[in-house]
């Protein structure tokens, strides 16, 4: 089983709300900070840690001519982040029932089949400089 920490709002640090932060093995202690109003635990009984894991890569890309993120002074290897994760989780799309228990408690439980209806893999637009919904469901 293995738990994901998930922003439940846009945070200042960049995540953007329904990114994991992390993932964790069953029974994690999360920390006090690591609760609501920001963030959401989210426990998936039917995934393993490894593929888990999978989920909260985050995206890279080599830079390219004309990227303004190369004339900064600071920049010393040429890779430039992209998005956050490679997976968002859209939690507006659970059950009422569901969304509710999550607004409130900040804990909820996903069978394979609920995580899944929730998990897409997200793409970096390069034209929009965006980072968007590729319509792949994760967890296959």
């Amino acid at each position: 089983m293995a738990e994901f920490l998930v922003a439940a709002r846009d945070l200042d640090s960049g995540y953007r709300r329904g990114d994991p932060v992390t993932v964790q093995d069953d029974g994690w202690s999360w920390g006090a900070a690591e609760t609501l109003p920001d963030f959401w635990v989210i426990k998936t009984p039917n995934i393993t840690l490894p593929v888990a894991r999978q989920a909260v890569c985050e995206l890279w890309e080599p830079a390219q001519a004309g990227d303004p993120e190369l004339l900064a002074p600071d920049v010393e290897d040429r890779q430039i982040r992209r998005g956050r994760r490679l997976m968002r989780l859209f939690t507006d799309e659970l059950p009422q029932r569901t969304r509710r228990r999550l607004d409130r408690t900040g804990v909820i439980s996903l069978e394979l089949n609920e995580a899944r209806a929730i998990a897409r893999r997200l793409r970096y637009n390069r034209t929009s400089r965006r980072v968007e919904d590729s319509g792949i469901r994760e967890f296959g």
